[in-house]
């Protein structure tokens, strides 16, 4: 098992792997399972690996991106053509982009929406609604979207 040593963990990485534990417990209260973090799934042959993948109350693999800082269009280009290769996989169903702060979520959201098309096997692929319909936006206060339902019923 992967343990802490001094010098040898970014410390960039310490807030959001805080953030990973915070989502984690947000998301079991509200009856996901089966949650697995990032180290648990390198090396699967994934061409993306999310910062956590963990399966809603509808029974969805949902794969979870913790973005505290929003990325240029041209990553999330590389990032979205992955996820759609993990969607027609059937590896997930959609994708949460989870960020700290509602104007973070509205940048990452922007950033994201920016991509009209990405290339695959040298083709140029327009994105459809559809596509759009699997990438989902939320701040740590409204993630998971269940709970809100949870609380509710």
């Amino acid at each position: 098992a992967p343990i802490f040593q001094l010098g040898r963990t970014a410390s960039g990485w310490i807030p959001h792997r805080l953030d990973g534990q915070r989502m984690r417990l947000a998301a079991e209260a509200a009856g996901w399972r089966d949650w697995m973090p990032e180290r648990m799934m390198s090396g699967r042959g994934m061409a993306k690996v999310p910062d956590a993948a963990a399966t809603n109350p509808g029974g969805e693999r949902v794969a979870i991106e913790i973005e505290r800082n929003a990325k240029t269009a041209k990553r999330y280009a590389e990032i979205v053509l992955a996820y759609i290769q993990a969607f027609k996989s059937g590896t997930f169903h959609h994708v949460d982009f989870v960020c700290p702060t509602p104007q973070i979520k509205e940048a990452v959201q922007r950033r994201v929406g920016l991509v009209r098309s990405v290339k695959y096997a040298g083709e140029s692929v327009q994105l459809t609604d559809a596509h759009r319909a699997r990438f989902r936006f939320f701040d740590f206060d409204t993630w998971p979207p269940e709970r809100a339902e949870v609380a509710n019923g």
